[in-house]
């Protein structure tokens, strides 16, 4: 039951969403129940980002390492969604603001169910390079906007 509600939250998640329902629900088979308390740390800047985490139940604030606005992570929502695909460094610092219960999906079990789901593979993929492209043209037209308003 418990892998059904999982699957069906994960199904609402624009990145999990690309994966057909026997995915997800492998997916919600390989996930991992953490509790947090009030004030616990889920990962640091810096740390190895080997999985990615849902989540269901709580507050988190990510915040980075150059003082910038902490943001508030609400729950249904994906953590370190990369860190399923490649191995990367955390990029923020995960605190709990309150009890909250994540979903921690492993990246090893992630990238076996896509093997075994070419089809949810490909749409991921796509979905990545969508965003991807999205990303580059935003860069690209911030980088516009700055060289046409550099004096000189």
């Amino acid at each position: 039951m418990a892998n059904t509600e999982d699957a069906r939250r994960f199904a609402e998640i624009p990145f999990l969403a690309n994966l057909d329902h026997d995915a997800l629900e492998a997916v919600a088979f390989a996930s991992e129940t953490k509790i947090l308390r009030r004030g616990e740390r889920l990962f640091a800047r810096g740390d190895v980002g080997n999985c990615a985490y849902v989540l269901v139940t709580g507050r988190l604030t990510l915040s980075g390492a150059d003082g910038g606005a902490q943001v508030v992570v609400t729950p249904g929502s994906l953590i370190g969604e990369m860190a399923l695909l490649v191995e990367s460094e955390r990029r923020s610092t995960a605190d709990a603001v309150e009890a909250s219960a994540v979903l921690l999906l492993p990246r090893t079990a992630f990238l076996r169910i896509l093997k075994s789901h070419p089809a949810s593979a490909v749409r991921l993929r796509d979905f990545c390079a969508k965003r991807l492209a999205v990303l580059t043209a935003g860069l690209g037209a911030a980088s516009q906007r700055l060289h046409d308003e550099t004096p000189g």
